[in-house]
C-alpha cells in the first residue's frame, strides 16, 4: 500500500506544497522516521568547483535526490531542504544555514544529513570525512556509521569523523551530520562523484548506514 501525504514547508510563508510517497515498512517502522536531506549550497552559492567544471551545488543535489529516492522506496519519510537549484531563503550565509535548520526542526526530523563535497589547494588530497555536532551523542553514532559504510563500500580514503561546529549542525535539534563525500578538487574524486553509477552506489551505502542506525536506535 502506498500512502501519499502532503508536507507544508514554512520559511517566510514561501515554501511550496510537496508530495512524498511512503511505502510502509513494518520491520524498521520507516514511515515513522523523517529524514531531512540537505544538498549543500544551491542557488546563488555554487560551492566548490572542480577542475573538470563540476559545481558542488549540482553534484550534491544529484546525490541527495538519489539518496532520497532510495530511502523513500524503503518507506522513510524524506524531506529535502531544496529539490532544485532554486532557494527561497536570502543570499546571506547565516540566514541560508539557519533556514536549512529551520526546515529540519519544523518537519521534526528524526535525523538530518547535509551532503557536501570538499576542496583543498593540494589536488592530490582525496577521501571522505564526516562531521557531527559534539553536543549530540547520537549524531556521533550516525556519523560513525555513515563514514564506515562509505569506506567499506566505496574504498575511499578514510579521513575519519570529526567534531564540526557548523551553524547548520548546531541549530538542528535532531541528530545531525555533515558528510564530505570526496574532494571535488581531486580529479579522480570529481570524476567519481559526477558519475551516476557511483552516485547510486554512495547513496546505497548511506542508506545501509541509516538502516543500521535505526536498528541500533529503534525509538529514535
Amino acid at each position: 500500500m502506498i500512502v501519499s501525504i502532503t508536507i507544508i514547508k514554512i520559511y517566510d510563508n514561501k515554501y511550496p506544497y510537496r508530495e512524498v510517497n511512503l511505502l510502509l515498512n513494518s520491520k524498521l517502522n520507516t514511515a515513522e522516521k523523517t529524514i531531512v536531506i540537505d544538498p549543500g549550497h544551491g542557488g546563488y552559492d555554487v560551492g566548490a568547483v572542480g577542475s573538470l567544471g563540476n559545481q558542488e551545488k549540482k553534484l550534491t543535489l544529484e546525490i541527495s535526490l538519489k539518496l532520497g529516492s532510495i530511502l523513500q522506496e524503503k518507506g522513510y519519510n524524506v524531506v529535502y531542504t531544496r529539490e532544485n537549484d532554486e532557494v527561497s531563503w536570502p543570499s546571506e550565509p547565516k540566514e541560508d544555514l539557519a533556514a536549512r535548520a529551520a526546515i529540519s526542526n519544523y518537519e521534526k526530523a528524526t535525523i538530518f544529513l547535509s551532503i557536501h563535497l570538499n576542496k583543498f589547494n593540494e589536488k592530490s588530497v582525496t577521501g571522505t570525512e564526516t562531521y557531527y555536532n559534539e553536543a549530540s551523542s547520537q549524531g556521533k553514532v550516525l556519523a560513525d556509521l555513515i563514514q564506515k559504510q562509505i569506506i567499506e563500500d566505496l574504498k575511499t580514503t578514510d579521513r575519519g569523523i570529526k567534531k564540526g561546529n557548523f551553524l547548520v549542525l548546531e541549530k538542528v535539534k535532531a541528530p545531525a551530520i555533515l558528510v564530505e563525500l570526496g574532494y571535488i578538487s581531486n580529479e579522480s574524486d570529481e570524476k567519481n562523484l559526477s558519475n551516476s553509477d557511483y552516485q547510486n552506489k554512495i547513496s546505497l551505502s548511506m542508506t545501509k548506514a541509516i538502516d543500521n542506525y535505526f536498528k541500533i536506535n529503534p525509538q529514535n
